[in-house]
């Protein structure tokens, strides 16, 4: 703006890392002689007594950029400077790039109490109504930022642990991939009228579970008979059927077992229980 006002040619680019770098060395040199002489006050005890304080960049809570100094008490100098950033560009806003400025997430009770009314089935009118009865401050206004957050975090943890079970089962099963599963399924409120339920692949012989299938019978898009790609309804039936999918489970396992892990032949844990069941009778009845 001001080389347009004053009709200057632009300002290159690479003069603002010079300045960069220039007053990252002077403010490292500072901070150094600045802690030399907090430590000749103390008598040439390094324990010294400090104050830490932080400021953000612009007025109100928006600002993406912040600074934490921390100042001797003895000498009233800056011996330590951090900065802070919000500021992002990585496309996965969970697994941030090395490159990334981003090394600030905000304050983790924001973090805490969003999980903790999602783990009760409450969303921002509890918090809200929460935080005013303990005459706590606002919860945060933002609350869908917070719950992708947590979304992406549980997904990916969800993918990492059922891939460690596959392997655990793999393993017990001596290395054959021919496992043993037990198949169930569940919706998420009582009654017959809940919109969401799961189906879970158990593996029979190590108990934990290796694969996982939300259902929903959530849409909302203006045309029932024609649904939107970002559609997140894939059950059609009422609730009890959720779980009663597993009836269906010859089709869906191998599209998701055999597919992403490499598993065949899977047994159901009633088949097996059948079967030994089955050989005790003719040992008996020989």
């Amino acid at each position: 703006m001001f080389s347009g006002i004053m009709n200057l040619p632009p300002l290159p680019t690479k003069f603002n890392n010079i300045l960069l770098q220039a007053a990252r060395e002077i403010c490292e040199e500072r901070t150094a002689e600045a802690v030399y002489v907090a430590v000749e006050e103390n008598d040439g005890g390094r324990d010294i007594a400090v104050a830490v304080d932080g400021s953000w960049q612009k007025r109100g809570f928006s600002s993406k950029n912040g600074v934490v100094t921390v100042t001797s008490v003895d000498t009233g100098k800056v011996i330590d400077v951090d900065i802070l950033s919000k500021h992002c560009i990585c496309p996965n806003k969970i697994k941030h790039l090395q490159n990334c400025k981003r090394n600030f997430d905000g304050y983790s009770v924001n973090n805490r109490l969003v999980y903790a009314l999602r783990c009760i089935g409450k969303g921002a009118e509890s918090a809200v109504m929460f935080c005013g009865i303990m005459n706590l401050p606002p919860p945060p206004t933002k609350f869908t930022k917070f719950n992708n957050n947590l979304l992406q975090a549980a997904r990916e943890t969800c993918e990492e642990s059922m891939a460690e079970a596959v392997h655990e089962a793999v393993e017990e099963n001596e290395g054959g991939r021919d496992i043993a599963v037990a198949v169930d399924g569940s919706w998420q409120k009582r009654g017959f009228s809940s919109k969401n339920g799961v189906v879970t692949v158990t593996s029979v012989d190590t108990g934990k579970v290796i694969d996982v299938e939300i259902l929903s019978k959530h849409c909302i898009c203006p045309n029932k008979t024609k649904h939107l790609q970002n559609c997140k309804r894939n059950f059609v039936g009422y609730s009890g059927k959720m779980e009663l999918y597993n009836g269906e489970r010859e089709t869906w396992r191998r599209k998701c077992l055999e597919d992403k892990y490499g598993l065949r032949n899977l047994l159901d844990g009633w088949e097996i229980e059948w079967e030994k069941r089955a050989a005790q009778f003719l040992t008996l009845h020989r």
